[in-house]
């Protein structure tokens, strides 16, 4: 997949980075860089970078703490999580495309081993990392 793969409506485009923390971002409601960063397990450097850019294209806010003014938390705009369903209905269609052309037994065996995957990575993210 190329740097930008998903298209938006208005001919922008979003890397498959910045499309993910636009899911992660829904998927949380609201969080800082740091803590979206542990999230995603990403560095917070890196992805303050991807998140400006989904700023400035005015698909995620920036809201200051009252209490912080250094503080800042970040939600998904209305266009943001529009532009989110349209890209996920997207990778849900081919998604299917795909497994649609593979034997019963493979998806079977694809799945046990997401499963598997995804249980060490949400393992992973309650053991301490050695930096």
């Amino acid at each position: 997949m190329h740097r930008d793969a998903y298209k938006l409506a208005d001919g922008s485009s979003l890397s498959v980075a910045q499309v993910d923390a636009l899911e992660a971002l829904i998927a949380v409601d609201s969080s800082s860089i740091k803590d979206l960063a542990a999230y995603l397990l990403v560095d917070s450097a890196n992805l303050s970078r991807t998140v400006a850019t989904l700023v400035t294209l005015g698909l995620v806010g920036r809201v200051e703490d009252s209490a912080d003014r250094r503080a800042v938390a970040l939600t998904a705009t209305p266009r943001g999580r529009k532009a989110h369903e349209r890209i996920a209905r997207r990778r849900r269609e081919q998604l299917r495309i795909v497994l649609d052309t593979m034997e019963p037994d493979r998806c079977e065996l694809l799945a046990d081993l997401l499963e598997e995957y995804f249980e060490r990575v949400e393992a992973s993210k309650d053991s301490e990392v050695d930096a």
